[in-house]
């Protein structure tokens, strides 16, 4: 395994089972960014934004399951803003969905690269964050530092209990919108 992966990724995962969490997680990604489409394009279409919201929420669970800090952080700040827009359809501004679309991007690109390009998935850290923080109109001034405390998440290194196929379709099951916790505010 090389470098970035996931700034925090624990020792005790190997290479074929994050390949296959990877790949699943990637599977996830055209619904994601179709549901997202199709509520931009008519904001009636709460039902596919609600299905990119729990595969969002699926690939969010898995990572903390395995303990991947790094990545379950940019995908709460990404199931926080479809979750905004979800709460609050009639005033989804361009701007918005654009850092949204950004997002979505960038998560699929670090999910391409987290496994042998550190580089590659430091940028897309960087621009998640940046689109996060831009779709909650924080000042750009605060972009650096909000980054670094994402890379340097505290972890806790702990046994996974299950596989990732396992951890993300258990996650599907989830209820939709349903109590989910708020990304880490990025605001300093």
């Amino acid at each position: 395994m090389n470098g970035y992966m996931d700034r925090t990724m624990p020792t005790k995962l190997d290479h074929k089972m994050l390949t296959g969490f990877t790949q699943e997680a990637q599977s996830y990604l055209p619904t994601i960014r179709a549901g997202l489409e199709s509520f931009l394009h008519e904001a009636h279409q709460n039902e596919a934004l609600e299905a990119a919201y729990q595969h969002v929420h699926a690939i969010k669970g898995a990572a903390e399951m395995l303990d991947l800090v790094v990545l379950s952080q940019m995908t709460s700040y990404i199931q926080e803003m479809l979750g905004e827009i979800v709460s609050q359809p009639s005033q989804v501004e361009p701007t918005r969905g654009t850092c949204l679309r950004h997002a979505i991007n960038h998560l699929e690109q670090y999910l391409t690269h987290w496994l042998s390009d550190e580089s590659h998935a430091q940028v897309c850290v960087s621009e998640i964050v940046k689109a996060f923080r831009s779709f909650k109109e924080l000042s750009a001034a605060g972009d650096q530092a909000a980054v670094a405390e994402v890379c340097s998440a505290p972890q806790v290194l702990a046994e996974p209990t299950a596989s990732a196929n396992v951890a993300l379709s258990a996650e599907t099951s989830a209820p939709v919108l349903q109590g989910h916790a708020a990304a880490p505010r990025l605001d300093e």
